[in-house]
């Protein structure tokens, strides 16, 4: 009897973490790239091609003072990168400019795949 509840308690949490990734990232496998990325009240889906952290920043304009950031990371614990603009600054525009344009997921040591911005600012 023991043996059938750890084999459902263990199944439940993998339907859990399931459930949770497919919610969140759009895909049921948690270990899976995600097809979709919630950011900052914002939603980025991937494309383009992978990236080194120094190609990743060389497209970011300076006076905007963004900085480079883990912002978060996939139920399978791989990490969330981006660009992140300031509040104070994201807020001298009407209406306020995203966070970031672009969130990256890291693919290796020094390799991220881009998840660009869905709509405009």
């Amino acid at each position: 009897m023991a043996v059938q509840l750890g084999v459902a308690g263990l199944l439940a949490a993998g339907a859990a973490w399931s459930l949770h990734s497919r919610i969140t990232y759009g895909t049921w496998d948690p270990t899976a790239p995600p097809n979709r990325i919630e950011f900052c009240g914002r939603r980025y889906y991937p494309g383009g091609a992978i990236v080194t952290r120094e190609d990743a920043m060389a497209g970011v304009d300076p006076s905007f003072g963004a900085t480079w950031r883990q912002v978060g990371r996939t139920d399978s614990g791989v990490s969330l990168y981006a660009m992140v603009v300031p509040q104070s600054t994201r807020t001298r525009f009407s209406p306020p400019i995203p966070c970031t344009m672009i969130l990256y997921l890291q693919t290796g040591r020094d390799s991220y795949r881009g998840y660009g911005l869905s709509g405009g600012p």
